[in-house]
């Protein structure tokens, strides 16, 4: 089954979800290659700041586990700490950022097509 194919791509539908598309969407693609936003929730937490939220990606591949290192990669490469990152059963998730600042969360299932990232801003 072609869920990429199959999946209609959702527009960001303000500044801030168009901010957390296109943070979130570029680590999304370099680790994972084709991905269309497929859902986008902003505000979360009570957080009034722009670009917060979350945002889930369907791609057009399965996961591995070896997109767990990738990722990790990616997000150090771009100066962001890895806070935590692990695989529980077959699921994998990564946050990177600081305290201070912003985080970003990344989860997904091995051998899905969906990836979810949370961003957070505090400041």
């Amino acid at each position: 089954e072609d869920k990429y194919n199959a999946t209609e791509e959702m527009p960001a539908y303000d500044a801030s979800a168009k901010a957390i598309v296109a943070e979130a969407g570029s680590i999304v693609e370099r680790v994972f290659g084709k991905a269309k936003p497929t859902s986008i929730s902003t505000g979360i937490y009570g957080s009034d700041l722009a670009g917060s939220g979350l945002v889930e990606f369907t791609i057009a591949r399965l996961t591995t586990g070896e997109d767990l290192s990738a990722l990790n990669k990616a997000l150090t490469d771009k100066g962001l700490p890895i806070l935590q990152s692990g695989m529980m059963d077959k699921t994998a998730m990564v946050t990177a950022g600081s305290n201070e600042g912003s985080s970003l969360t990344f989860s997904f299932e091995i051998g899905g097509q969906t990836v979810g990232v949370t961003v957070i801003k505090t400041n």
